[in-house]
C-alpha cells in the first residue's frame, strides 16, 4: 500500500480507507454492495449496523469478501454523532475491503474515537465522565437523547424502508446468528459455479435443514471455503 494511505496512533500502523479502495481497484474491484441490517434507535442504544458484499475479479473468476460495521456514538468521533449510518458502511465497507486485498491491519475508520486521536477529551466536549458514561450504557434514553433516530426519521433521511429484508431468518433467536441476503446470494453464487446443490451441501456439512437455515457464522465458514476451492480448481487447470 503507498505510504500516503498508512497513518500512526499511539504507536500503531493503521491504512486509510481511501488505501483500501485504491488498492481494490488495481487488483480487480467489480463491485462494492451495502446493506442497512440495523437502524439506530434509542432501543439499540443508537447503534447502526451495515453489512457490505465486495466482489472482486481474481485469477478469472469472481470472488465475494463480506464484512459488517457497527457505529454508535460511543465509537465514533464527535464529529460523526449525526452521521451513524454512513459510518457504519464506511467501517463494513473497509472490513470487506482488507480481506479482498490481503491486508491485516485495521483501518483507522474502524477504530473508536479516543483510539483515532488518544489526546482528545470526549468526557470534556460531551458532558459525560467515566462514571456516568456507564450509566449511559445501561440506560440509553438519557445517553442519546440528542440524536434523534426514530425509525421514521431514518428511513426519511436515507429513502429506504425501516428495515430492508436483509436477514433470512434460521432456527434460532439470537439475531446476532442471522444469515444475511448477501451471504445467501454469495453461496447460491459460489456452488452454481461449481455445480454443486447448495441445499444438500449446507445440510452434509452442517446438518441445516437447507440453505436457508444456516447461521451467520456457518454461512461465512462455508463462503470462504467455497473460494478457496474454486481458487484451487483454476490452479490446477493452469
Amino acid at each position: 500500500m503507498k505510504r500516503e494511505f498508512i497513518v500512526e496512533r499511539q504507536g500503531r500502523a493503521f491504512v486509510l480507507y481511501a488505501g483500501l479502495l485504491d488498492m481494490a481497484h488495481s487488483q480487480g474491484l467489480q463491485s462494492i454492495r451495502t446493506e442497512l441490517i440495523q437502524i439506530p434507535t434509542e432501543e439499540n442504544r443508537c447503534s447502526a449496523i451495515c453489512f457490505a458484499t465486495v466482489t472482486m475479479r481474481l485469477e478469472g473468476i469472481e470472488t465475494v469478501f463480506t464484512g459488517i460495521g457497527d457505529a454508535n456514538p460511543l465509537n465514533v468521533p464527535n464529529a460523526m454523532q449525526q452521521c451513524l449510518i454512513r459510518m457504519s458502511e464506511t467501517r463494513a465497507k473497509a472490513r470487506a475491503l482488507r480481506d479482498a486485498v490481503n491486508v491485516g491491519v485495521a483501518s483507522i475508520e474502524e477504530m473508536a474515537d479516543d483510539e483515532q486521536n488518544p489526546s482528545s477529551n470526549r468526557s470534556a466536549s460531551t458532558g459525560f465522565t467515566s462514571s456516568n458514561r456507564s450509566i449511559a450504557q445501561r440506560n440509553p434514553d438519557t445517553r442519546f437523547q440528542k440524536y434523534n433516530a426514530s425509525p421514521a426519521n431514518v428511513a426519511l433521511n436515507t429513502g429506504k424502508p425501516q428495515m430492508a429484508n436483509t436477514m433470512i431468518k434460521p432456527e434460532t433467536d439470537a439475531a446476532s446468528h442471522l444469515l444475511l441476503k448477501p451471504q445467501r446470494e454469495a453461496i447460491r453464487s459460489l456452488c452454481r459455479r461449481g455445480g454443486i446443490n447448495d441445499d444438500i451441501l449446507a445440510s452434509e456439512r452442517f446438518g441445516a435443514k437447507d440453505a436457508d437455515h444456516l447461521t451467520n457464522d456457518q454461512a461465512s465458514d462455508l463462503i470462504k471455503s467455497m473460494q478457496d476451492q474454486l481458487k484451487r480448481g483454476i490452479k490446477s487447470a493452469a
